[in-house]
């Protein structure tokens, strides 16, 4: 039977899919040259699949969401103290559709910029 893990991983991949077709799960015997999760996308993926996340990262992300207005994303950064080295948590789906809407953008903006896929010529400039 598959470790929560490794069943983790293989989710999450499939999620990664929705932005990166070729998304996927690298085996274990690869990881020494790769994340745990290989995409096209400008990010190294590491999972971390735990059976219960710390009580104060859960409570930070309850009082975000909590907090945040219907047209705002929940995002919480958090740092350690006497360092400079802060992180963002956001959840997955609002990462994914933040990365779709990016995408839909920077395609618009080539199309408009180049016509690039435009088979109407009087749009191009």
């Amino acid at each position: 039977m598959d470790k929560p893990w490794k069943r983790f991983e293989r989710r999450i991949a499939e999620r990664f899919k929705e932005l990166d077709p070729e998304a996927r799960r690298c085996p274990v015997a690869d990881q020494a040259t790769n994340n745990d999760i290989v995409t096209t996308l400008p990010f190294g993926i590491e999972c971390k699949h735990r059976k219960r996340l710390p009580d104060w990262i859960r409570d930070a992300w309850a009082q975000c969401r909590a907090n945040s207005p219907e047209n705002k994303t929940p995002l919480v950064v958090f740092g350690e103290h006497g360092t400079t080295n802060d992180f963002v948590l956001l959840s997955l789906d609002d990462f994914i559709a933040r990365e779709k809407e990016l995408a839909s953008e920077r395609s618009l903006r080539k199309f408009y910029q180049t016509g690039e896929g435009n088979d109407r010529p009087y749009l191009r400039r």
